[in-house]
């Protein structure tokens, strides 16, 4: 059996399903700066670009563009196949999808490649999910129990995060609860920082639903760093149900089908709706108070949380330019991550969880007046 792929190729997508995309660019530099690129290796340079699209959520060129007829190598055809069923997913074309996956499928056993035979058959059910009403329980407890013995990590997570959505639909959220935090965990293990973030987003919805409304709280805690795309709308939704808010959909380009409906099935309840409460931050003494006159904290106005708490009463902003504004001398320095988080971890500790984040911008929960 003649294969055509080999270690770089492996440890390019590796790296990516990591979040680094060098070594997957770089590689398909090499692939192109060559005199002379075979058929084989410009379907292996279209894999790669199309999987560095999907990942970065950019404009897809045309799926019909990966011939997997044509493709001899049964590693590279298992490839193709399993990318164009990735793009279909992205198109919401589930059934082409589910076929893809499946031949990709029977490839990977041809090559006795049982781990990413088992990543298709993942996949394969997730777009099988879409096609029946009837939730694939036993089906992903299946794979979870293969991925077990094959210690794919990776697809153990996977399978944890589809078991919590399942349980979660049937109300189950004991069940929910206990299938999102192995996810987490698993994830932890990994290096993918958007599954984990989706993981923690998940963990928190459910502990909303048993009315554990502190660890809620604390597992969006853990959301640190720029969420990705994928992860925006999730957050957002769950952020508005634990501080009973609206959100707007239309400031999302894209939104995950399943998200979307759990958020119109949580819609459906109508979350509590309150008139938005004003509070006052007296910035001679650094005394916060509500419209009650009660003393909600105190905030020095001329230290940084004083500061930040100035900037977010004129409305939200995105935590570039909050971080430009309160460290200018190190506007460039990738260190103000850390200190910007635990300064919004500070004040919230002070105000009750103020400040709060819908993916993409921070701002207040409550309207603030300066005096």
């Amino acid at each position: 059996m003649k294969l055509h792929l080999k270690n770089e190729y492996f440890e390019s997508l590796n790296g990516l399903m990591s979040g680094h995309q060098d070594n997957i660019l770089a590689h398909i530099r090499a692939i192109r700066s060559q005199e002379m690129v075979s058929f084989e290796e410009l379907m292996e340079q279209k894999i790669l670009s199309f999987r560095v699209a999907l990942k970065s959520s950019e404009t897809l060129p045309d799926v019909e563009e990966l011939k997997a007829e044509l493709v001899v190598s049964p590693d590279l055809r298992a490839e193709v196949y399993f990318v164009r069923g990735m793009l279909f997913m992205h198109s919401q074309k589930h059934a082409e999808a589910q076929d893809a996956f499946k031949n990709a499928f029977d490839c990977y056993a041809f090559c006795e490649n049982h781990e990413k035979g088992l990543s298709a058959e993942f996949n394969m059910l997730i777009a099988q999910s879409f096609l029946q009403e009837e939730p694939l329980h036993m089906e992903f407890l299946n794979t979870l129990e293969k991925a077990q013995g094959l210690k794919n990590v990776r697809i153990q997570a996977s399978c944890a995060r589809q078991l919590s959505y399942i349980s979660f639909d049937q109300k189950n959220y004991v069940k929910a609860e206990t299938f999102a935090l192995m996810a987490v965990n698993l994830f932890t293990q990994l290096q993918g920082i958007s599954d984990l973030h989706l993981a923690l987003a998940n963990w928190a919805d459910c502990l909303f639903e048993m009315g554990k409304i502190k660890s809620a709280f604390a597992a969006l805690e853990k959301i640190t760093g720029t969420v990705d795309q994928r992860v925006q709308f999730p957050l957002a939704y769950i952020n508005a149900k634990l501080n009973s808010e609206k959100i707007e959909i239309r400031q999302f380009d894209s939104i995950n089908p399943y998200w979307m409906q759990r958020y119109r099935q949580s819609s459906s309840f109508q979350w509590k709706q309150t008139a938005v409460e004003s509070w006052v931050f007296k910035k001679a003494t650094g005394l916060l108070y509500n419209e009650n006159g009660k003393l909600m904290g105190r905030v020095k106005a001329q230290s940084l949380e004083g500061q930040l708490l100035k900037i977010l009463s004129g409305g939200a902003a995105n935590r570039h330019k909050l971080c430009e504004t309160l460290w200018p001398e190190y506007a460039n320095d990738g260190s103000l991550d850390d200190r910007f988080y635990r300064l919004i971890s500070r004040l919230n500790s002070k105000v009750g969880n103020l400040v709060i984040s819908d993916g993409k911008n921070y701002h207040l929960k409550m309207a603030l007046k300066l005096k």
